[in-house]
């Protein structure tokens, strides 16, 4: 089978989710000699793509607006085309992934209609639809009603090997001692994330906060220092390695969203023996199994409430701390990249046989 990945994501952003599982595909079709590979490449500063072993690669030079035109590659025989970002390639079986529906429930104006724009034209000339979770593809259905059900699968993300439980050796410098900070990892910026409510719940509850993302501005290290003082750090651009020890030394992972496609930081922080606190919402449940304590979803306020309690609960003891650690970890088990990578393959090789 003659496959061609499209790296267009590593363009798009320095790290993130959707850099994350299309990087743990490339890395296991390096290796695969059952399949016959090529990338498409584009200069880039993405943290992933650093280093990467990939199957060989070609270089193309962007153009204005690269990401939504379609690529300038040439097919020389029948192949699947698989795009890390709503793209396709025509004469190619196309396959399309789909994370997430936030650009149809927050976002507006013209951002919104480009991306539904170019969303449209991949789901559109695709034989193949991947969806992250049952929630993602119940979501799609519903906004693309007339899509074929038969087209769209489901195929859960995985989790790196890397985030596992370290011993009291193994556990590197933290920002705060081992066990007492609150941990929050992901975009900041979008509201939906529900940033401000983890800030809130730590502060509440009387414990320091770590923030992995991207690096802090002048502004939102103001805030934090408003309503947590010297209790809050940022760790910018986390490597699977210090995100590992981020989750092995925090005394919960603090994860309010309201809309996920999957989830992966609440898998992530299981296998690495971290408690989780989650809203119960979108994918969550699908991801975080009986793993995690829920927070029923809700107003801002009462969000921020929710959270400090469960925070509250762990530290006098009324929850136990270790059996939630030990439910989450055998949750984390379900997932591995392997086999995302193995019913990936599975699928193209359905899909090309049905419309190849």
């Amino acid at each position: 089978m003659n496959i061609v990945f499209d790296n267009i994501i590593f363009t798009l952003q320095q790290t993130g989710g959707i850099s994350t599982v299309w990087s743990e595909l490339l890395r296991r079709a390096a290796t695969d000699r059952s399949i016959k590979a090529v990338c498409i490449d584009y200069r880039n500063d993405n943290v992933m793509r650093c280093g990467l072993a990939t199957p060989p690669s070609i270089s193309l030079r962007k153009r204005l607006l690269e990401r939504y035109r379609l690529p300038d590659y040439r097919l020389t025989e029948q192949s699947v085309f698989h795009s890390s970002y709503f793209r396709v390639l025509p004469g190619a079986v196309n396959i399309t992934t789909v994370h997430d529906l936030t650009y149809h429930y927050y976002r507006s104006g013209a951002a919104k209609a480009v991306h539904l724009w170019e969303e449209a034209r991949a789901l559109r000339h695709s034989a193949g639809i991947i969806c992250v979770s049952e929630h993602t593809r119940r979501d799609l259905l519903s906004c693309y009603p007339q899509l074929d059900e038969k087209r769209v699968c489901v195929i859960y993300n995985g989790v790196d090997e890397r985030f596992r439980r370290l011993t009291d050796e193994e556990q590197g410098e933290l920002p705060f001692e081992r066990g007492s900070y609150a941990l929050y990892v992901g975009n900041r910026q979008a509201e939906y994330k529900n940033y401000r409510v983890a800030v809130e719940a730590a502060r509440r509850a009387g414990l320091p906060l770590v923030v992995a993302g991207n690096g802090l501005s002048e502004r939102e290290q103001v805030y934090l220092e408003a309503q947590l003082g010297n209790g809050w750090a940022v760790v910018p651009n986390a490597t699977a390695e210090e995100l590992n020890q981020l989750y092995n030394g925090a005394f919960a992972l603090l994860y309010p969203s309201d809309y996920e496609g999957f989830g992966l930081p609440v898998v992530e922080a299981q296998r690495a023996g971290c408690p989780v606190i989650a809203q119960e919402s979108s994918s969550i449940p699908e991801a975080g199994g009986e793993g995690y304590l829920p927070v029923e979803p809700a107003d801002r306020e009462t969000l921020a409430e929710e959270f400090s309690r469960w925070l509250l609960a762990l530290k006098s003891g009324q929850t136990d701390r270790r059996a939630l650690t030990e439910r989450g970890m055998r949750n984390a088990e379900r997932f591995s990249w392997d086999k995302t990578y193995r019913e990936t393959i599975g699928f193209y090789q359905a899909t090309e046989a049905m419309h190849g």
